[in-house]
């Protein structure tokens, strides 16, 4: 016990600097000789010397603040040896008045009694009889055994700790000629630094712990830490009766005293469970050295002792921070991107919702008009008007169906979304460690996660279908006098098969073979001049004629401009130069000079679109006297003709190609 004493009593002078004979605070290395001292006094120590050219207050040499290098490894030791000395306020509380020992200038520090300075004397020993939950228990028969073991588990930590601290991060063993890397201050044993370095094979050196640039050259000796581990070596034998001296440091057990302590036993559970849990997420657990660097290639948190292994020697590896910082980043722009597209489904979501509102106005809307004209027809009329309520209310029923669908399977993404960006912003508020743990498995569920697809929550059909109930209220009107089986005939929209008719071709104009495309040659071809070819202007005509019913049919239009489509009543001029318009019997749309417009007499109205025309929709209602143009791929009204009378007359498909201009039927 008198040998651990004097040795424990060198390692608290040892822990001294020689400037103020206290315990070393924020020490720095003077980077030329390797003497230590505490930071203020040795920048306090210079400043006395009033423009004087600054030396090391030991040896002389020459040094000033540039040279100073901050000494993490004393700095460790010394707050290890500080949990083994007394608490400072207990020597005031027993009548002790200095914060310093007598001679020595060391102060107390908590967590050890005052029996281990050397010379002092510990407080009076209380009356354990007076101490509630202390008294002497008859059924324990260890004679304070308890209380030794638990002082022991105490007293045995720091010294661990002490020990681990003059252990070499490289060899794992007592640091043996230790020197100083001055640029960064990490310190290695100076055989285990060079054997390092020569595993390069002439790549730049850098520091095994932080991998900041080091040479040969600049290493300093650390003789603090040398006198250090000195000291410890000759402790550490001496560490089974280190431990019996703290477990009665008092020698309140010789005396017989039995105690029963259950708030220190709590206590000291508590402490070692904060203890494990706190360097568990911080700790190799192979090594027993901090986590401060991360493997790129396998993502994970190392020791600079595996760094050096050979599982990890060849991989790219990082500090702590700025890996942490790099996933940050890519966190940050995976943020960036989730939340982009969150506000586009949000977006979606508020489209469907207004389109789904507008539908089902204008459905209404129709459906009303569709009421007030059967009301109109009597009898007959009321059993087809019911006929098409039903057909209505089930457009209205899917399109009510298809937007709970498609706005189920929003807010189920949307969800989705906000789970994982929540999930992504907590991580980012997380320290280093934890937040890297499981970055990669969070990063894998957003590279997994399928892009967001806007839906076609209302199909063309049903887009065609509510088309056809509005077109249908034109027909109510043109017919209302018309007998029953017109009204019978009419009531369903008819798509044409509608053909191309070779003898109304223009000579210059090429027919495919099965009559559904056609193209402007350069050169008139030799056909025969009969009545029903277009002579002055590039026409041709359908087939098919319409005098009666509702039909529709689809034509794609080329991308080249000087085009014109549409109906044509049979009468009109095929000989002589005429304008395209209702009134000379054609019922036409188009390009033009680079614009879409309307063919109609001295007036060229533009058409509602959006974008370039790519597939165009013409239908006729020819009792309501009503022809319109719609874009086929977004169901979109882009002009109509209404009010006209074809009674008693054949209307045909119109078709007038000039130049590049070209069109393909669709079956």
């Amino acid at each position: 016990m008198a040998a651990a004493g004097a040795l424990k009593q060198e390692l608290c002078e040892e822990a001294s600097c020689s400037v103020c004979l206290d315990f070393f605070r924020d020490p720095v290395t003077i980077a030329g000789c390797g003497h230590a001292f505490c930071r203020a006094c040795l920048t306090h120590s210079w400043g006395d010397l009033q423009g004087a050219e600054a030396s090391c207050p030991l040896c002389r040499g020459r040094a000033h603040e540039g040279t100073l290098r901050p000494n993490q490894q004393l700095a460790n030791l010394v707050e290890i040896i500080q949990k083994l000395r007394p608490l400072e306020g207990s020597t005031k509380e027993q009548g002790g008045g200095g914060q310093k020992r007598k001679g020595g200038g060391l102060r107390a520090a908590p967590g050890a009694p005052e029996a281990f300075l050397p010379g002092g004397r510990g407080p009076p020993l209380p009356d354990l009889q007076q101490i509630p939950g202390t008294q002497r228990s008859p059924g324990d028969p260890s004679g304070g055994a308890w209380w030794r073991e638990k002082a022991a588990m105490a007293a045995g930590g720091p010294v661990q700790e002490l020990c681990e601290e003059a252990s070499c991060s490289i060899c794992l063993d007592f640091f043996r000629d230790p020197v100083m890397i001055p640029e960064c201050g990490h310190t290695f044993c100076r055989a285990c630094l060079t054997h390092s370095w020569g595993d390069l094979q002439g790549a730049e050196a850098s520091c095994p712990q932080c991998r900041g640039p080091a040479k040969e050259g600049t290493l300093r000796p650390n003789y603090q830490l040398a006198n250090f581990v000195e000291i410890i070596q000759k402790l550490h034998p001496q560490e089974e009766a280190s431990q019996e001296m703290w477990a009665d440091p008092l020698g309140v057990f010789s005396a017989g005293h039995s105690l029963h302590l259950p708030e220190l036993d709590v206590i000291l559970l508590q402490n070692a469970q904060a203890m494990v849990a706190g360097r568990k997420g911080r700790v190799c657990q192979k090594h027993q050295e901090p986590l401060k660097l991360f493997c790129k290639d396998d993502e994970a948190l190392i020791c600079v002792v595996c760094d050096r292994s050979k599982e990890h020697r060849d991989h790219k590896t990082v500090p702590l921070e700025e890996a942490s910082q790099e996933y940050k980043t890519h966190f940050c722009s995976c943020l960036e991107m989730l939340k982009k597209e969150r506000e586009r489904v949000a977006a979606c979501q508020a489209d469907i919702e207004k389109e789904s509102r507008d539908l089902l106005e204008k459905t209404t809307g129709e459906k009303q008009k569709m009421v007030a004209k059967f009301r109109q027809l009597h009898s007959f009329l009321e059993e087809r008007e019911k006929l098409l309520l039903v057909q209505t209310e089930k457009v209205e029923e899917t399109i009510a169906r298809n937007r709970d669908q498609e706005l189920a399977k929003i807010s189920e993404e949307l969800s989705s979304l906000e789970s994982l960006i929540r999930e992504m912003e907590e991580k980012c508020q997380l320290p280093a460690g934890q937040f890297l743990q499981d970055a990669r498995s969070t990063l894998k569920r957003y590279e997994e996660k399928e892009a967001f697809k806007n839906p076609a929550a209302f199909p063309l059909a049903l887009k065609w279908s509510i088309r056809s109930i509005s077109d249908l209220n034109s027909l109510l009107k043109g017919i209302m006098k018309q007998c029953k089986d017109a009204l019978n005939f009419g009531l369903h929209m008819q798509k044409a098969n509608v053909t191309l008719d070779p003898n109304t071709a223009h000579p210059k104009l090429i027919l495919s073979e099965n009559w559904k495309r056609v193209r402007r040659g350069e050169k008139d071809q030799a056909l025969p001049d009969i009545p029903e070819r277009f002579e002055m202007y590039g026409v041709v005509l359908g087939c098919e004629g319409f005098t009666e019913g509702r039909y529709f049919w689809e034509v794609l239009v080329g991308s080249e401009e000087r085009w014109a489509l549409g109906v044509a009543r049979k009468s009109v001029e095929r000989k002589m130069e005429v304008t395209f318009s209702p009134e000379n019997g054609i019922f036409a749309v188009g390009k033009w000079l680079g614009r879409y417009g309307a063919f109609i007499k001295g007036y060229y109205p533009p058409l509602t679109l959006s974008g370039e025309l790519r597939r165009i929709r013409v239908f006729l209602n020819y009792a309501g006297g009503r022809v319109a143009f719609f874009d086929a791929d977004r169901a979109a009204l882009l002009f109509q003709f209404s009010g006209a009378s074809f009674h008693g007359e054949t209307l045909l498909p119109f078709f007038w190609v000039y130049e590049k201009g070209s069109f393909k039927l669709y079956s």
